[in-house]
């Protein structure tokens, strides 16, 4: 049933305390599952843990929920430096195979907004793999994937008015960009 199907099944399959998705163009480093059990014994309480990660020769880390009413990218990848508890994310449910594209960010947004897990991110020296060239959901166009955002943020409850401000928002934004 695609992408999203498989990861879950994955996902369902693990049995390790915390998981994580090393997608078919990612490179884990093999330092990622020292650091990530480091974090995991300093910070007993945490629900997941956002490691850094390469994109494109860019280093890209941190870890932002304060901003996921406004933007989905508060953690630069789901794959390869993300990792959850396994509890959390059997309390939270799997990826929803409604969304084609962005079904990552719908977890995300569950795993944030409903439920208000408590997440840490790794420092910029401790890397956890490289993304290659993934990023499925950004193959799509501007308005296809501003859309299927704006869906998922209806269907998880966003309030209406901030919806209509992200989509006239990024529009006039795209538009601009494009102008000049």
């Amino acid at each position: 049933k695609g992408m999203w199907d498989a990861w879950n099944k994955g996902l369902k399959l693990a049995t390790g305390k915390f998981v994580g998705v090393v997608d078919s163009s990612n490179i884990l480093y093999p330092k990622a599952m020292e650091i990530l059990s480091n974090y995991i014994k300093n910070n007993p309480k945490i629900d997941f843990v956002c490691g850094t990660v390469i994109k494109d020769g860019r280093i890209l880390g941190g870890f932002n929920p304060e901003n996921i009413y406004k933007k989905f990218n508060i953690i630069p990848s789901s794959v390869v430096g993300l990792f959850i508890k396994t509890k959390s994310l059997k309390k939270v449910g799997y990826l929803n195979l409604n969304y084609k594209i962005q079904a990552d960010y719908d977890l995300l947004y569950r795993m944030i907004v409903k439920h208000n897990l408590k997440g840490i991110n790794s420092s910029g020296r401790e890397l956890f793999g490289d993304l290659g060239s993934s990023g499925f959901s950004k193959k799509h166009s501007f308005f296809k994937t501003l859309l299927n955002e704006i869906k998922i943020r209806n269907d998880n409850g966003q309030n209406k008015i901030s919806l209509l401000y992200i989509i006239i928002g990024r529009s006039l934004k795209k538009l601009l960009n494009n102008l000049f």
